[in-house]
């Protein structure tokens, strides 16, 4: 077996929600996403966590936090702190919390604040086949931090900061937070990081997949003249 590293990974701009209002009476939010392409998608949030409030300079930790993997832009601004537009949910009461798009959302990334505290695990859990993948995660400015985690459908955190992506194409979302505690889960805004696309191989790259389909060549070359 032979291992290349991947020319296909390639971090992209995340459209990040601009959220507009929240009832917390009603248990809902609404907000925006503005894609460089296309056209405006419109974002609800419904469910017992939904109704918090709307934060567009809540400070979160440093904006290196929320960029990783996939994720090349933060949904805040800021070297050592960062302010950024977040919905603030309670951790309670338990249950379902739906997330609706007006057009299919690809790719979608969650960015999170503290989920969890310093001694306890809150969760996400999504419905059963998605499989959320962490982008990046980092300290929420000095009041301390777990890195996130995710295991099969389920994000975990103590004081969990950073960015997680659910692969494919939605129109709706749905997800349930388990906490002790109804602070346990701070802020959170949604985004659509849209198809990935393949870079261009560096030359460097080219030269090592040359080299090794030269010599799986020679490997090959050899036992059939055995």
């Amino acid at each position: 077996r032979l291992d290349f590293p991947s020319p296909f990974h390639n971090a992209v701009t995340v459209a990040w929600t601009d959220w507009l209002t929240v009832s917390l009476s009603g248990g809902t939010a609404t907000g925006v996403i503005t894609p460089s392409s296309g056209p405006a998608i419109d974002v609800a949030l419904s469910g017992p966590n939904a109704g918090g409030s709307i934060s567009e300079t809540f400070v979160l930790g440093p904006e290196a936090t929320y960029i990783g993997g996939d994720v090349a832009n933060a949904p805040c601004v800021g070297a050592l702190t960062c302010t950024g537009d977040l919905i603030n949910i309670p951790g309670s009461p338990p249950g379902t919390n739906t997330l609706t798009f007006s057009s299919a959302v690809v790719n979608p990334v969650f960015a999170v604040w503290s989920l969890g505290d310093a001694t306890h695990t809150a969760t996400l859990t999504f419905p059963a086949g998605t499989t959320p993948v962490i982008e990046s995660s980092g300290t929420n400015g000095g009041l301390g931090f777990v890195s996130l985690t995710a295991s099969g459908n389920v994000v975990s955190g103590q004081e969990g900061n950073g960015t997680f992506m659910l692969p494919g194409t939605y129109t709706s979302i749905a997800f349930t937070i388990d906490s002790t505690d109804a602070n346990e889960f701070a802020c959170f805004t949604v985004g659509q990081a849209g198809p990935l696309t393949a870079p261009i191989p560096e030359p460097s790259t080219y030269a090592l997949f040359a080299a090794g389909l030269g010599l799986l060549g020679w490997m090959v070359g050899r036992r059939t003249r055995r």
